[in-house]
């Protein structure tokens, strides 16, 4: 994936790229990819859960862990 410069990205161009990113991640998954730590997505992963934490920091999805 190209560098993203998340820095000078407005806070909708941000959530844009968590959706796009989030998107990626769950076609690959409904088409047999098996999410595992350090695939071809985990730079998404680093991404969504750095941009969620700054956007969203008080919600359950800024934890980056699984609620249950």
């Amino acid at each position: 994936m190209n560098k993203i410069d998340i820095e000078n990205m407005s806070n909708n161009e941000k959530s844009a790229l968590i959706s796009k990113l989030d998107y990626e991640i769950t076609k690959a998954v409904l088409n047999g990819h098996k999410s595992v730590m350090d695939d071809e997505f985990q730079e998404h992963r680093d991404i969504i859960l750095k941009l969620r934490q700054e956007l969203f920091p008080n919600s359950v999805w800024a934890l980056g862990t699984k609620q249950y």
